[in-house]
Order: structure tokens, then C-alpha cells, then sequence
């Protein structure tokens, strides 16, 4: 893909370095806060192991990676990909009428199904198995359709992989489904003295950060899939249904991150407790209610004192 389509590169560069500061940024409140991205490729046990902490990093690139190829395709950045498809012409609001490049998700999420998926789909291919992943060196770049239904088409089925990489894929989906519905419609008035008699409009995504905002909710309910795969080592039954495409799924329970373990990501706090009003995912165990809580920051060290607001409590790091 490197070599075929090099135009996408900086776009994908651009989608990574999203994912991290994102993550951190929606992240810093909490005991994990998504310090250990900056360690790729040398992930450690909390994003390695199959942890709810890796089923949010896996969507949020995978969400990532939709969003800015989508929105690369509106800049011109990629001359090869056309603008989105709009909702139907004809509209029974007169008001206003579809026009104007929307935001190529289709295209954005197919990009990011061949990038973010394509590692396990190879090493996992059963022998003899016909996937499409061993084919896909078409040329049809634009035709969105007919790459969208083969692709649902091909993966209707995960049995071939094993139960992480069928996490991974799971959890990019859910990325790339949730970067979908977030798609808006975004107007512009006409008329004299921009009276707004007519507008045109096209359908746009907002910034990277709402959708981690939805994706920080998904990972609070997360399923374990262990516990769906428990009848049958390869079952579907995680894959199908309502689960399908909403709820992150992961495979291990993740540490509490109160104490400091490099084997497993987790910095630790400097000090065990939290204030009264701190949620669950802030408190360490064996904590004095109401005292302050302290924490590493994203170097890790301790610079200079800050205050931020928790709650109704405040904490320095």
C-alpha cells in the first residue's frame, strides 16, 4: 500500500500523530493516561494483552485514520478521490438543497481497513482460504460502492483469526462505524444580503476529538470478549447483533495502574489517594477520601507544578 497509493502517507502520519495527542488529551484525568502510545512499536501489557485501554487506542486510529483520508479527499490532498456522496437530490425541505463536497468517509474507511486491518488478515489467512486481502491490488480507486459491499461482503466471518486480532478488528470497526454516524450537515445561505432564502449543504465530520469523546464512552462499557467467546474458542457470537459495531470489546481485565509496573505500561501514582468526589477509573485503592491525588504526568517526571480541576476537587501533579 506504501508503494502503491505514497500520496496517502503523510495523511496516514498526520492520523497517527492525531491518535496521540487525542487520546492523551481525553485521557489526562485519569490513572492511565495514554502515556504509553509514545512507546510504539514497543508496546507493553496494556496495550499489547487485549485491554480495554488497547480496544480504545485500536478505534481511535482506526477513527483517526477514516476521518483525515475522508477530509484529505475534500482538500484536494489526494486528487485521485472524489468528493463524498450526499444525502438523496431531492428533499422535502425546500429550505435547502445538496451541494458542495461532503466528507469522503466511504473512502476513509476503506483506507482504513486495508491499513489498520491488513497485518493479522495476512498472517492469519487460512490455507487454501481465497480472502480478498490476498487480492486487493485493484486499481479501482474511486469506485467506493463496489469496494464498501465486497469488503462487508468478504468479512462476514472472522473464524479465521485468532480471538486478539479478532479484538483489533472488531474494535477498528466500531472506530469507523462511529466516525460515520458522527457525520453532520453543514449549510451555507444564499439569497440577498445573505437573507438565507436558500441553502446549500453537504455532510461533514467534526473534529477527531468528539468522536474520541463517544469512543472514551464506549470504552467504559466495554464487553469482555472473553467471556462471549466462552462457549466456542472462535465463536461469532461477539460479532453479531447490536454488539457488532457500538460496544468495544476486550479480552483481559487491565491493572489498576495505581502502582508502578513498566511490565505492564503503568507509571503508577505518586501518592494512593483520591479526592471524595473522584470517579471510579481515578481512585486507587486503599484511599483517603478527600485528600489530594497525585499522579505522573505524560513525561513521566515531575517539571514544574500544575493545578487542574477534577470534579470539584483540585490536584496537582
Amino acid at each position: 500500500m506504501c508503494r502503491r497509493i505514497s500520496d496517502l502517507m503523510p495523511v496516514l502520519i498526520q492520523a497517527s500523530q492525531t491518535t496521540v495527542s487525542t487520546c492523551q488529551e481525553i485521557f489526562s484525568d485519569r490513572r492511565w493516561n495514554c502515556s504509553s502510545v509514545l512507546r510504539a512499536p514497543n508496546f507493553k501489557f496494556d496495550l499489547t494483552k487485549g485491554t480495554r485501554e488497547q480496544a480504545f487506542v485500536y478505534a481511535l486510529s482506526s477513527a483517526a485514520i477514516t476521518h483525515h483520508v475522508a477530509k484529505a479527499c475534500v482538500s484536494g490532498d489526494l486528487p485521485y478521490c472524489p468528493c463524498g456522496l450526499n444525502s438523496p437530490a431531492t428533499s422535502a425541505d425546500a429550505t435547502y438543497k445538496w451541494k458542495g463536497c461532503s466528507d469522503n468517509v466511504l473512502y476513509g474507511q476503506r483506507v482504513s481497513r486495508e491499513w489498520a486491518d491488513a497485518s493479522w488478515r495476512r498472517k492469519w489467512r487460512r490455507p487454501g482460504n481465497g480472502s480478498t486481502y490476498s487480492k486487493r491490488n485493484h486499481p479501482e480507486l474511486l469506485d467506493d460502492w463496489v469496494y464498501i459491499n465486497g469488503d462487508i461482503s468478504d468479512r462476514k466471518s472472522g473464524a479465521d483469526l485468532p480471538p486478539r486480532a479478532r479484538m483489533n478488528e472488531h474494535n477498528n470497526e466500531v472506530g469507523r462505524q462511529i466516525t460515520q454516524e458522527s457525520l453532520y450537515r453543514k449549510c451555507k445561505c444564499h439569497g440577498v444580503s445573505s437573507s438565507c432564502n436558500v441553502r446549500t449543504c453537504w455532510n461533514t465530520l467534526p473534529d477527531v476529538h468528539v468522536i474520541a469523546l463517544k469512543l472514551r464512552e464506549r470504552y467504559s462499557e466495554a464487553s469482555p470478549l472473553s467471556e462471549l467467546l466462552a462457549e466456542s474458542e472462535y465463536s461469532d457470537k461477539a460479532m453479531q447483533g447490536e454488539l457488532s459495531k457500538q460496544h468495544l470489546v476486550f479480552l483481559r481485565s487491565s491493572p489498576d495502574y495505581c502502582v508502578e509496573d513498566s511490565r505492564t505500561g503503568s507509571y503508577g501514582t505518586i501518592m494512593s489517594s483520591v479526592a471524595e468526589h473522584s470517579t471510579a477509573d481515578r481512585e486507587v485503592p486503599g484511599s483517603n477520601p478527600g485528600a489530594p491525588f497525585f499522579r505522573l504526568p505524560y513525561s513521566n517526571t515531575i517539571a514544574t507544578p500544575e493545578i487542574f480541576q477534577m470534579s470539584t476537587a483540585k490536584f496537582w501533579i
